[in-house]
């Protein structure tokens, strides 16, 4: 038995009350794994999101070198709608350089973000240079391939902001999926995934895929040992690797199954 479905309609206006149009509008249910519903905004700042469930539902304003305004949530009812307004904050600039931390060259490439998801993230420049817009207050997020990842709690009030990372090398696994021969499996799927608790009492999973070739061998690199929250690292950092493929059964494997020496 299906209940008629839900929507939210409403309007997104920016720090001077004038319509934002195309910007992301995101609607999900409360305890969902990342499912959810999508628009953007008319050129006249509304929005419309239909075909909701009538549960309890996050709605999400995510707009591009402005601020996000804080998530909403609806208790939705079958066949009926709510209406919301946001307003979407200014936030300030923050500025930096992404290097190295060993040879203090700079990291083309890399992702800077407020959100581990890096839903947000801007890319530093062949001079390791980046700016973003629309900064509050909290978190930054660095990621580049082959270096662990690095965090940093901003809470300094200037605007612009600069803030510099400096980021180690990470740890790198690699292997070789097989069937019961020892042949290579193509089309396996490889990921390395470790869970971490934050101050906030958030747990959020750190899931990094592998690119793996037609005969099984698979590489993930910059896997970090510590778990960090802010500007406070803990000693150790469980990783486990997840290997599936089709007509196979799945494995799950605590990292590192052999510690590597130099010339393997």
């Amino acid at each position: 038995r299906l209940d008629r479905a839900s929507f939210v309609d409403g309007t997104v206006r920016g720090p001077d009350g004038a319509p934002l149009g195309d910007v992301l509008v995101e609607a999900s249910e409360r305890g969902s794994k990342g499912e959810c519903e999508q628009t953007r905004t008319a050129a006249d700042g509304s929005f419309f999101l239909g075909g909701l469930g009538s549960r309890p539902t996050y709605v999400m304003v995510r707009p591009k070198g402005l601020l996000a305004p804080d998530w909403q949530l609806v208790e939705l009812a079958p066949g009926q709608g709510t209406h919301l307004d946001f307003t979407v904050g200014r936030g300030r600039i923050v500025r930096g350089v992404v290097r190295a931390a060993d040879s203090r060259a700079p990291i083309a490439g890399a992702l800077v973000s407020t959100s581990w998801t890096m839903v947000d993230a801007v890319t530093t420049a062949a001079d390791g240079s980046y700016e973003f817009r629309g900064f509050g207050d909290g978190l930054l997020f660095v990621r580049a391939d082959g270096y662990a990842e690095e965090v940093q709690q901003v809470v300094a009030k200037e605007d612009p902001l600069v803030v510099d990372f400096a980021l180690a090398r990470g740890d790198e696994v690699t292997g070789r999926v097989v069937d019961p021969a020892g042949r290579g499996i193509a089309g396996a799927y490889v990921a390395a995934a470790a869970d971490q608790r934050v101050r906030s009492g958030l747990q959020h999973t750190d899931w990094r895929p592998a690119v793996v070739a037609a005969d099984g061998r698979f590489r993930i690199r910059g896997l970090d040992r510590t778990a960090r929250d802010g500007n406070d690292t803990q000693p150790w950092r469980t990783w486990q690797l997840l290997v599936r493929a089709p007509l196979h059964g799945t494995r799950v494997l605590a990292l590192p199954v052999r510690q590597s020496s130099p010339g393997d």
